[in-house]
């Protein structure tokens, strides 16, 4: 049901900002990678659906993560242990988890910049179910550094904006994720 909701919203939101986009879910401390959306004329990137990352890494990931109660974030990721390094960015220890997610509840985004592929920068936000469950990330991938200051407020704006829609359709009530 999710993906087949998503699907037109992500592929409008990758239309309107011609980056590429995607919808992840979270499987254990993993996201699933749902949807791919690819925009023209950009470089492929390491997710496909059906492709698994370390939630912590990805800001699908982070954004789902964010919007989970603390005690599930703890069961998920109890110890240094837990922690996947993939280019030697992003957090590596429960406390540095819990800063990144604080930032994120903060801004409404989850932000990854080279943690799973050096280069690509994402964005992304929590889509949310009629419980305001997290079900799943909306993100967009860009090059990174390849944007200016106000082509990235555009893009978290038209993200949010996408993430809220596909939020009320999943029955999400007064949720701007």
């Amino acid at each position: 049901r999710v993906s087949q909701v998503a699907h037109p919203v992500l592929a409008r939101l990758v239309d309107e900002t011609g980056e590429n986009g995607h919808l992840a879910v979270l499987h254990g401390n993993e996201i699933i990678y749902v949807i791919e959306e690819r925009a023209a004329h950009r470089p492929p990137l390491v997710s496909g659906v059906g492709v698994r990352l370390p939630s912590h890494l990805t800001a699908t990931g982070q954004a789902i993560l964010s919007a989970l109660p603390r005690n599930q974030i703890r069961a998920l990721y109890p110890n240094r242990q837990a922690f996947t390094d993939r280019t030697g960015i992003g957090p590596k220890s429960p406390k540095e988890l819990e800063a990144t997610l604080a930032e994120t509840r903060r801004t409404g985004f989850a932000e990854e910049h080279g943690d799973v592929t050096p280069g690509f920068d994402s964005y992304a936000v929590a889509v949310r179910d009629y419980n305001d469950f997290p079900i799943a990330g909306l993100a967009l991938t860009f090059v990174s550094g390849s944007l200016r200051p106000e082509q990235e407020r555009s893009l978290k704006t038209k993200l949010r904006l996408a993430g809220a829609e596909l939020s009320r359709r999943l029955g999400a009530v007064g949720s701007l994720t």
